[in-house]
């Protein structure tokens, strides 16, 4: 963590064999049937402060992925045109752990004195499906233009989240000391932006590729997942007595059920260049724009294929 920026670091790292496909041509048809996993998420992270008077940690694990399968269909209106659909069974599968603690020295004597621990466990189950349509057309052999809509419709879902927390002041006796147990369960529907693609690549010859493409993702709203979702059971339990109604009430209306997801634009430009009949290098240029939500944020990638 830097103490300047109040930033911090959690590293990731998953290793997945995420596409797998059959392809059958027969006539102007092209039939596939392919299972890939689009999206996943790996993070951990593990804090340490001690500050003479302040011990603090953290430790944060997550997990989270999408899987896709199913069949496509694809044919060719003439050499020039075809078109192409796909469904897909959606499924994603996540679940996080996140437990905290620390002590303080309120007086300074050298002696803890003040002692908090947190624990959150929350585990997400989807079910659905993905439907895709796109169009090709290649007005001459050096240049291709695409289009492409699709989106993620959730059928079934259940977000779970358990928390607790606990914290102790030996010094005051009117300090805080109690803690707290939140149980939650939300089988609502998240909502996924509907995703129009466009691209176009060029072949000036058969060993450089140029393409560019732009995405556009509608806004709506949704449920967070991993979030604070609707509480079934809660207990606070802060200075050995039962808070009110009205008081259990307004912390759990504090954390928000849903989120605005804002209209979002990606544009990219790509080259990929064969090296020699073995090697191929290829970079490109990346950037997202956020409307209404954050400013434009664009990302420079290298990279390099063994092919």
């Amino acid at each position: 963590m830097s103490e300047e920026t109040g930033s911090y670091e959690r590293v990731g790292e998953s290793f997945l064999a995420n596409f797998f496909g059959i392809l059958r041509k027969h006539d102007d048809f092209t039939y596939c049937f392919v299972y890939l996993i689009p999206e996943t998420n790996s993070e951990h992270q593990f804090l340490s402060i001690n500050e003479n008077i302040w011990q603090y940690e953290l430790d944060w694990n997550l997990e989270d992925t999408s899987y896709l399968a199913g069949p496509s269909l694809a044919y060719s209106f003439s050499d020039s045109i075809s078109w192409g659909l796909g469904l897909f069974y959606h499924y994603r599968s996540g679940r996080f752990n996140n437990t905290e603690h620390t002590n303080y020295d309120f007086d300074s004597d050298g002696i803890q004195d003040t002692s908090a621990n947190f624990f959150h466990r929350g585990e997400i189950k989807e079910h659905g499906f993905l439907y895709k349509l796109g169009l090709q057309w290649n007005p001459v052999d050096e240049i291709v233009f695409g289009f492409v809509f699709d989106q993620t419709v959730i059928q079934n879902s259940l977000y779970t989240k358990v928390s607790s927390g606990t914290a102790y002041n030996w010094i005051y006796s009117d300090g805080y000391s109690g803690g707290y147990q939140l149980a939650s369960e939300n089988k609502s529907h998240r909502s996924v932006p509907i995703h129009y693609g466009f691209g176009a690549a060029y072949y000036p010859t058969p060993s450089i590729i140029y393409a560019f493409d732009i995405d556009y993702y509608s806004s709506t709203s949704t449920n967070i997942p991993f979030g604070f979702p609707n509480n079934n059971y809660t207990v606070i339990l802060p200075f050995s007595q039962v808070e009110s109604a009205e008081t259990a009430e307004a912390i759990n209306n504090s954390f928000s059920q849903t989120l605005r997801l804002s209209e979002t634009y990606n544009y990219s430009l790509g080259l990929e260049t064969y090296i020699n009949a073995e090697n191929s290098l290829s970079f490109g240029f990346f950037r997202i724009i956020r409307v209404h939500l954050i400013p434009e944020k664009a990302q420079l990638t290298i990279m390099i294929i063994l092919i």
